[in-house]
């Protein structure tokens, strides 16, 4: 069928929306425009499943959605099928059956393969099987230790969390699988037993949503669960009651869709940044119990025969923003988003600093926290369960400490050395691990990679890196570690992408022209390898998106200004860059 598009935001009024109650003796909710958006965003009518099911699990994996399971028009006969969506083509095929039938069950995604987690068949189940789409089969998995349906699964640094749900009554239990073990561990029981409730994640936590309770038919309720440190914090409700949600999160705002008290064609987005909310354009159909999964920015909400996709932002122009600079000019400092906040830490300016200063992007300005104890520069930073950690670098020799900041006390710690003393390194976080990777040693370059775990507070030593490098890029996507260019004696433009559950490096394409001193970004699934010296030693303002699921680049509007060895950090969707006097804030 061919594509239609709805007219951009019918719900957006000049004075206030009035959404009718949920219970009849509540009172009518009066939201003011100024607590509404007009994004350039539109809802667009696709191509239905083959086989109209509902309460089906729904995933996606290297550029292709895959529709599991799920109830046929026959409410209470539960399906194995699965289908495929290509959303180039927007056309779908069918693939191998899962083994159990079953419908309200979760999904999830890590390293390339959807886990197919509890659900009902005529009985609660806890049964967990796992497909591969590369080579089209299933195989069984250890159970969930709860039987269940109606609950939320979401998958966070390549750990499962099932959450909540159903069984007689609603629950609030939580249960943590680990494919590397393939193993279950009971974890703190969130606050409120609730089913039908939904769930995302942002920044390595969990947010759940909504949900019916043993009360209630329908809540506001909205809690984040850190897993990191295994606790539960209250967030800002939201506006409307709801059950049956789905929830998707976009440029690090999670869009919440779905309800079934007369309101189902609303949608809510919640930023964690601000724990605030707004009302986004309606959607053209009923939305509540769809299933939804996001795919290169676009929410794809599918339920019996409809199927829409919800593009948050249709026309998105790129713009750069300059913010008031760093208080202390340095080049080679660490910076890092925790808390919130941008973090400055290290770095030179004639010799190697300790100064550690913190950008508030709400208020626009910066403010000096406590030194770090050992003055670096072209060290590594790292931000894991809310703390950040300063790794390597440079002070007249090589330096193999490691500092831990806390961003909530203002105070540092002294950690476990790292084996290799180096600088010009890059970090990353994958797992809730640290892994320090290549730079510049002593004897010249590395290609060493080194785990820490803040939780035992050790090292452990992997797979080396295909090439030794130092200053380059390095960044994060599905949980798979890209790195890009860099310096050996040669300016590189080769990629490597290091699989942590295999311990494996592969060469991916490369960048269309060598370069060091650059920076690497993810967002949105993607990843930016932003400015850099040439061969030839130029300054680059050279911006390229690189694609993991297609392994292409696409060249981006460049960098407006010269900066050179410069640090950068994400937050709120938006990637800030420092150096000296200059800061810059980059909108995609």
């Amino acid at each position: 069928m061919s594509n239609s598009t709805i007219d951009e935001n019918p719900l957006f009024i000049p004075e206030k929306l009035i959404i009718p109650p949920c219970n009849s003796d509540s009172s009518q909710i009066s939201i003011g425009i100024n607590e509404k958006v007009n994004p350039k965003d539109h809802w667009e009518l696709k191509t239905p499943m083959l086989t109209p099911k509902d309460q089906v699990g729904f995933a996606t994996v290297n550029g292709r959605t895959y529709v599991i399971g799920g109830f046929t028009s026959d409410r209470y006969k539960s399906t194995s099928e699965v289908e495929e969506y290509n959303p180039e083509t927007d056309t779908w095929s069918k693939k191998a059956n899962m083994p159990t039938a079953r419908g309200n069950f979760g999904v999830a995604v890590v390293d390339g393969k959807i886990y197919a987690i509890g659900g009902k068949n005529g009985t609660f189940l806890n049964t967990v099987e796992v497909y591969d789409p590369v080579s089209d089969s299933w195989s069984t998995k250890a159970s969930m230790p709860t039987s269940r349906d109606s609950f939320g699964v979401v998958a966070v640094n390549g750990k499962i969390y099932a959450i909540g749900g159903y069984n007689g009554s609603s629950l609030n239990h939580v249960e943590e699988y680990d494919p590397i073990t393939d193993s279950w561990e009971i974890k703190r029981n969130m606050p409120i037993a609730r089913r039908t409730l939904g769930i995302a994640a942002f920044d390595g936590k969990i947010y759940t949503f909504g949900g019916a309770t043993n009360t209630s038919p329908s809540s506001d309720i909205v809690e984040e669960f850190n897993p990191l440190t295994n606790t539960w914090s209250t967030k800002t409700s939201m506006y409307i009651a709801k059950h049956s949600l789905s929830a998707s999160t976009i440029n690090g705002n999670i869009y919440v869709t779905g309800n079934k008290c007369g309101n189902e064609n609303i949608q809510e987005r919640y930023d964690p940044f601000t724990d605030s909310w707004s009302v986004m354009s309606e959607a053209p159909v009923n939305v509540s119990e769809f299933a939804s999964v996001e795919l290169k920015n676009t929410i794809y909400m599918i339920k019996g025969s409809i199927h829409v996709a919800y593009h948050p932002n249709s026309n998105p122009e790129i713009t750069w923003e300059a913010k008031t600079p760093m208080p202390t000019e340095r080049v080679y400092s660490g910076v890092i988003a925790a808390n919130k906040k941008i973090y400055a830490i290290g770095g030179y300016n004639g010799s190697s600093l300790k100064t550690v200063e913190a950008y508030d992007p709400l208020t626009n300005t910066w403010s000096t926290k406590a030194s770090m104890p050992t003055a670096r520069n072209g060290h590594g930073v790292a931000v894991v369960g809310g703390k950040i950690y300063a790794i390597g670098g440079y002070n007249e020799s090589f330096l193999n400490t490691v500092e831990e900041y806390d961003p909530l006390t203002d105070t540092w710690n002294t950690k476990t050395n790292m084996p290799t003393a180096r600088s010009g390194l890059s970090i990353s976080v994958m797992n809730g691990k640290i892994y320090a990777v290549g730079g510049t040693i002593k004897e010249g370059y590395s290609n060493k990679i080194e785990e820490y775990d803040p939780l035992t507070d050790t090292w452990t030593t992997k797979a080396n890196m295909s090439t030794s490098r130092t200053l380059f890029g390095m960044a994060v996507v599905d949980g798979k570690m890209i790195v890009l260019g860099g310096y050996n004696g040669n300016v590189l433009n080769t990629v490597e992408e290091y699989n942590p559950f295999t311990d494996s490096w592969t060469m991916k394409t490369n960048m269309s022209i060598g370069r060091h001193h650059l920076r690497a970004e993810s967002l949105n699934n993607k990843i930016l390898a932003i400015g850099g010296f040439d061969n030839k030693g130029n300054n680059t303002k050279i911006i390229e998106e690189y694609d993991p699921m297609t392994d292409t680049w696409l060249l981006k509007p460049s960098i407006p200004i010269d900066i050179i060895q410069f640090g950068s950090a994400v937050l709120n969707g938006t990637i800030h860059m420092s150096r000296g006097s200059i800061h810059l804030v980059y909108h995609p």
